[in-house]
Parts: structure tokens; sequence; C-alpha cells
């Protein structure tokens, strides 16, 4: 019963300041645990300042990268939305999927509706 691509709402009770009021797209589930990133914590850092230039080329030069969970804040992860369903492998829903950090980011902008980058992730390990 994998979870990838799935929705985690945290109820209202949950107090964890990680997860507290949150809804988590789960990006990889397995035996070995889960991997996510939060999607509605944006923080002030605009994309185009804050990341590397060749990463920030994809994106809306005034987009705000999002807080994608408490595991390793320095790395980024980029969510798009694909216009073709061919070129996606890998969907997570619909024609969302996980950039591969090999893409050619001057390209993304003409293959997707939108992109997001997040800040860091959300993991579990086995049993969590």
């Amino acid at each position: 019963m994998w979870r990838t691509g799935r929705l985690l709402v945290a109820a209202p009770n949950l107090q964890d300041p990680s997860f507290h009021r949150t809804v988590v797209l789960v990006l990889e589930h397995s035996d070995e645990g889960a991997l996510g990133v939060v999607l509605n914590r944006p923080t002030s850092l605009v994309a185009a300042e804050a990341l590397p230039p060749h990463l920030a080329a994809g994106l809306d030069p005034h987009e705000l990268i999002f807080e994608g969970g408490p595991v390793d804040p320095g790395s980024v992860i980029l969510i798009g939305d694909f216009f073709d369903p061919s070129e996606s492998t890998d969907d997570l829903v619909g024609n969302i999927r996980v950039v591969d950090p090999e893409s050619d980011f001057l390209v993304l902008p003409k293959l997707t509706r939108s992109l997001r980058a997040f800040g860091g992730y959300s993991g579990w390990g086995a049993g969590q």
C-alpha cells in the first residue's frame, strides 16, 4: 500500500512544529521509508536571489522558495507540472513530477506549466 503521489494533511490537533497545519506531497514511499515536501509553507526567499543561477533559470524570477521540510534545508527539490504526458516518467499526480537534477533548466519553462522549488524535505524511516 504505497503512498507515492498522495497528500498527507496534518490533523488540526497535531502540535509538532515541523508539521503543524501542513500539507505534504509524498514523493517516494517504500519499505525503507518515505520522502515528501510540504506544499503550503512559502518562505520569504526569492528563487532568483537564493538559488544558483542554473537552478533559478527555470523559475519565474519572483517565485518564492517553499520550505519542503525539516530535513537538509540546504538541499533543493524542484517539482514541475509538465505539459506533455509522453515526456513524463514517474508522475506523482497527473503530469506533476520531480524535476531530474540533470535537466536543462533553461528549457524547463517550455516543458512545464509551473515549477516550484523546495528547500529541504520531509522524511520518515520504515515504520514511522
